[in-house]
């Protein structure tokens, strides 16, 4: 299992995220990413994996 956090404070007018992962994807062929996004008191989730390797999540 490989954990990655990311925090980034202050922040203004935030209204939409976009990610690309393809790391370990080319060794792990069963691979899921699970990203997960906390705006404020808002939470949002998003899947990737070895088709779906981006995605965006707007607030």
């Amino acid at each position: 299992m490989v954990r990655f956090y990311l925090e980034i404070p202050s922040i203004n007018d935030f209204s939409s995220f976009e990610i690309s992962n393809t790391i370990l994807f080319s060794e792990l062929k069963e691979q899921k990413n699970i990203i997960k996004i906390k705006i404020e008191k808002e939470y949002k989730t998003m899947y990737l994996d070895r088709e779906n390797t981006k995605g965006m999540l707007k607030f």
